[in-house]
């Protein structure tokens, strides 16, 4: 395990923007996890885990403590089930699973991050989630101080959360998948059909993914749901608003602060023009949820994880 001091985080993430992490290590094995967690803890340091660096968004001061970035990229094939680690690419499961004429990870197609990721924040889209495809899932229990099989049940997943995400002390190692076979034209046909969905609406300019969470309708008192029924009727889907027709119509769609803005092909996408900083687009976050709260009455809530 090598540590190095004064990291520069920003080209790590995809909004790039970021300052440094005080100590930085990768982490290839399970014995170097357990090592990098032994040597924060007798210093005692907080310690950060960065997997792909989408649904980020860092300060400029950067980040306390010890930055553990995963790896762990292996990937194994048994029948239906796929079994990968946490530093995997989603994109490069997502091929592995089209090789192998499994079918169900289409609509990730285009998403940014790591298999970890995905999973600690139940990433979806295009009406599929990755909670879905999840068997179990290996963790390191940093108070146990102990590797846990965690069955699919046992993760708690809901709309893009799940018990990786609450508790800090658990680090995702790997993940079985299950998947259903296909043929292999049927699934490239799929693939195909995100892409020409997705790929029209993602700006080309640096960015965290999809801002916001969509709206879930039966969360909301009875009143305001039944305004953006009225409001939106055509928009809504499996009971879901997406967040981007929420800031469309308040009209900040292309609003700009610096070199922040929201950008002009996707409105739940905030943009880097070259050299935002995390006060950017901060400025920008509270100006489109002061804007719904005062019109809908909502709050929308960020899915990027603010440090």
């Amino acid at each position: 395990m090598k540590i190095i001091n004064n990291k520069s985080l920003k080209d790590l993430t995809t909004f790039k923007i970021g300052g440094e992490a005080e100590f930085f290590t990768e982490i290839y094995l399970k014995e170097e996890l357990i090592e990098a967690l032994a040597w924060a803890k007798s210093k005692n340091l907080p310690v950060f885990i960065l997997g792909g660096g989408s649904n980020l968004l860092i300060s400029e001061q950067g980040l306390r403590g010890l930055t553990i970035k995963m790896i762990n990229n292996e990937i194994e094939l048994k029948g239906n089930n796929i079994i990968a680690g946490a530093g995997l690419a989603l994109a490069d499961l997502i091929g592995f699973a089209f090789k192998n004429n499994l079918t169900g990870l289409e609509w990730g197609t285009g998403i940014p991050g790591s298999v970890g990721g995905a999973v600690r924040g139940n990433a979806g889209a295009y009406g599929g989630e990755i909670s879905r495809l999840v068997e179990e899932v290996e963790a390191y229990d940093i108070l146990k101080n102990k590797w846990l099989t965690i069955s699919k049940n046992d993760c708690l997943f809901s709309y893009r959360e799940s018990h990786f995400k609450k508790d800090k002390n658990l680090i995702i190692w790997q993940v079985k998948f299950t998947l259903a076979k296909d043929e292999h034209e049927n699934i490239k046909t799929k693939l195909h059909d995100i892409v020409n969905q997705r790929m029209p609406k993602l700006p080309t300019e640096s960015s965290a993914g999809s801002f916001f969470k969509n709206i879930e309708l039966d969360k909301l008192p009875i009143e305001i749901k039944n305004v953006l029924l009225e409001r939106f009727a055509d928009k809504i889907k499996g009971n879901k608003l997406a967040a981007g027709v929420i800031i469309e119509a308040l009209g900040l769609k292309g609003l700009k602060n610096n070199q922040a803005m929201v950008s002009p092909r996707h409105a739940n996408f905030l943009i880097n023009l070259g050299d935002a900083k995390q006060a950017d687009i901060l400025e920008l976050i509270h100006k489109i949820q002061s804007e719904a709260e005062k019109k809908y009455g909502i709050i929308l809530e960020p899915e990027v994880n603010i440090l």
